[in-house]
């Protein structure tokens, strides 16, 4: 996945966006299981 949803991930965990609303966190780990789910398929050899 892109470079901006890891830097975004990044700053999450050193706090930098303690301030975000409960639909930008959802957001994010949406973002990010979507991700998850992406490069479990390409390791199965699936088309994405």
């Amino acid at each position: 996945m892109g470079l901006k949803l890891e830097r975004v991930i990044e700053l999450r965990e050193q706090y930098q966006f303690s301030n975000l609303s409960e639909d930008a966190n959802q957001f994010i780990d949406a973002s990010v299981a979507g991700r998850d789910r992406l490069r479990q398929r390409v390791r199965a050899g699936k088309k994405p």
